[in-house]
């Protein structure tokens, strides 16, 4: 899989649900989340993966239908066929966290570090400044070095922020 390629198109279409929930004027939870879930799910099927979540649409589209329940993270991109026994690991792994608080988003980011995916997806909420949340994610991942993040924002009345990077060592650590 090519990963760069994959980061780009996630962000892509997240930014693009995003602006169209706003547009309707979606703003909860409930309204958000399974919308991100069917996009996960329609591109993760698109690399070949298997898409693991629980309450995506009701009647997705083939092509957005998750393949299994969630398991250890609220989506994840196996690499496998229908089984166990083909497993090869994850593609992707992803939380959502729409609290606002810092304990919030640790609990569920932190759940990332120590995912073995190729791509560790964070999807939360602040109620402003979203590069300043982002910067503090970002330094959340300085205790394992050499993965890669991507990270989306959706802040109250900005526009959703993004970013991805690969985690490097910090003398201060994750906190």
């Amino acid at each position: 899989m090519d990963l760069p390629r994959a980061c780009g198109e996630v962000i892509e279409r997240l930014k693009k649900e995003a602006e169209g929930l706003r547009k309707r004027h979606m703003r909860g939870a409930g309204e958000w989340t399974p919308v991100f879930k069917d996009a996960l799910a329609e591109i993760g099927h698109e690399h070949g993966c298997q898409v693991w979540a629980n309450g995506g649409s009701p009647e997705p589209r083939e092509d957005q239908a998750l393949d299994f329940h969630e398991w250890l993270f609220d989506v994840c991109w196996a690499r496998c066929q229908q089984d166990w026994e083909t497993f090869q690991g994850l593609a992707l792994a992803c939380e959502i966290e729409w609290g606002y608080s810092e304990r919030d988003w640790k609990q569920d980011f932190y759940k990332l570090t120590v995912a073995e995916a190729g791509i560790r997806l964070f999807i939360f909420a602040c109620k402003k400044d979203g590069k300043g949340a982002l910067d503090k994610v970002q330094r959340w991942s300085s205790w394992r070095p050499g993965q890669l993040y991507l990270a989306m924002v959706v802040p109250d009345d900005e526009e959703p922020v993004s970013r991805c990077w690969m985690s490097e060592a910090s003398s201060k650590g994750g906190s």
